[in-house]
């Protein structure tokens, strides 16, 4: 089973987003939710 982490992070805005990462993969999304799907997706 891979480990997945979800981190908050920010852009040059302070807008705030979240990033998956599972082994090599790392997608970003507007909400954990939608990371987490991205993982699958890539």
């Amino acid at each position: 089973m891979t480990t997945v982490a979800i981190l908050p992070i920010s852009d040059a805005n302070r807008e705030q987003s979240c990033r998956a990462i599972a082994g090599n993969k790392y997608p970003v999304g507007k909400t954990a939710g939608q990371a987490l799907d991205a993982l699958s997706l890539s």
